[in-house]
């Protein structure tokens, strides 16, 4: 089931305003179904927000090149009474960056191996680091522009799952983005949530309880509740 685009909470009553990708959508849904206090919404898939380009910042706000999502943008900002970024009250849970799996894909990563031991060609961390980098770097100066704003802004990880073809991810890149990517995008001053000590089981792999039921790469009902709980919990604490 898909959630609405935007959050229903009330503003006087909102406690979070969500930036999001496609994990957003769960989060929207399950915060209305429980009375959460979510603002804002779903933005665009992930895919659309890495380039480096995506985005124009400016006068306190930003504004996107793509007229769809320019326009999603501000049917979310319209959920408080803010009219720029730069306003908004709340701290910002902001998602761009987190599309692990497609940043993973096989097609890209298929022909390397991160252990020197492994078939393929070699990368260092510092090599897929700096890959990293270069493949989220509109993502990352978003949550840059955030910061230099002085919003307060949580993102968090998202469901350690692995897309089938054919946009297939590569399970050892993505291990090893997760912990990357956390850190880079903690780097710019965002607080980012690792879900990991309870969403997996010993094995490393997410416990099917927190896996979506209808496709490959999304969180559960029951994982979105359990992950806006602590979203809430960090909110509170800023």
């Amino acid at each position: 089931m898909r959630a609405p685009p935007i959050a229903s909470a009330p503003v006087t009553s909102a406690a979070l305003f969500l930036l999001g990708d496609s994990h957003g959508r769960i989060l929207a849904q399950v915060a209305a179904e429980r009375g959460q206090p979510l603002a804002g919404g779903f933005i665009a898939s992930g895919r659309q927000l890495n380039a480096a380009d995506f985005y124009a910042a400016g006068d306190g706000d930003v504004r996107f090149h793509d007229p769809k999502i320019e326009a999603t943008y501000r049917g979310v900002l319209a959920t408080t009474e803010a009219r720029r970024l730069s306003e908004i009250a709340l701290p910002v849970l902001c998602l761009f960056g987190m599309n692990l799996h497609y940043l993973t894909r096989r097609e890209v990563w298929g022909d390397f191996s991160l252990s020197p031991h492994a078939p393929g060609r070699f990368l260092s961390t510092a090599t897929v680091r700096a890959t990293l980098r270069a493949q989220m770097a509109g993502a990352l100066a978003f949550h840059r522009h955030l910061a230099s704003l002085g919003l307060t802004v949580i993102s968090a990880l998202p469901p350690r799952r692995f897309a089938p073809p054919p946009t297939e991810t590569c399970p050892e890149v993505f291990l090893a983005f997760e912990d990357l990517a956390r850190e880079e995008i903690a780097a710019t001053g965002t607080q980012v949530i690792d879900h990991r000590s309870w969403s997996l089981d010993p094995d490393g792999r997410l416990r099917p309880e927190f896996a979506a039921p209808d496709d490959a790469v999304h969180g559960s009902p029951a994982f979105a509740g359990r992950l806006l709980d602590d979203l809430f919990a960090a909110a509170r604490a800023t």
